[in-house]
């Protein structure tokens, strides 16, 4: 008896993806129903427009596309980006992706750190980002299913349509102005 062939492709092609991944946008001007954030006269829109990317934080319910939002963003701004997920990191992971993020500042590479869940680091942290904020190391993304109460002055919020179940940004503020 001769072997059976395999009719499926198990090593020649890549596997099928899931559904999701295969219809995630590819650029910003894909995204869908966020609008309020992302067209030329929005918070976001106007920050690629002007290659000025500067913190913000995403919030929303999941599957809205706060971290599709994130990867687009960096890529819009040719920033290397880096995801971390506050419920399975820690300090340590921190400080290896500050450190990769410092080397490539080191030859002109910029990085845009998304942070999801941010909400479920403590306040020790948190304040673990702050060194490398302020001297431009990353420039942060925070994600949240849940509403933060943002620190040191930050207030405010750019929000979607009412019932849109969209994403809200809140773009953080400096001495009581909000950064361009």
């Amino acid at each position: 008896m001769e072997p059976i062939e395999a009719t499926l492709p198990l090593f020649d092609e890549e596997p099928a993806r899931p559904l999701a991944d295969r219809l995630r946008p590819t650029q910003l001007d894909d995204v869908v129903g966020q609008d309020h954030l992302l067209a030329p006269d929005a918070p976001l829109g106007r920050m690629v427009a002007q290659q000025r990317l500067s913190s913000a934080i995403l919030w929303g319910p999941p599957g809205v596309g706060k971290t599709t939002i994130a990867r687009l963003l960096a890529d819009a701004g040719n920033l290397a980006f880096e995801p971390v997920s506050a419920t399975f990191s820690g300090v340590a992971d921190l400080r290896k992706v500050f450190a990769t993020a410092r080397s490539r500042r080191g030859i002109g590479q910029g990085t845009l750190l998304f942070v999801d869940e941010i909400h479920r680091f403590n306040r020790a942290q948190q304040d673990s980002f702050l060194p490398y904020v302020e001297d431009g190391t990353v420039k942060p993304d925070w994600a949240s299913a849940r509403r933060l109460s943002p620190r040191g002055g930050r207030e405010g919020a750019e929000r979607g349509p009412s019932g849109s179940g969209g994403i809200s940004a809140i773009p953080p503020r400096v001495g009581g102005r909000r950064e361009a």
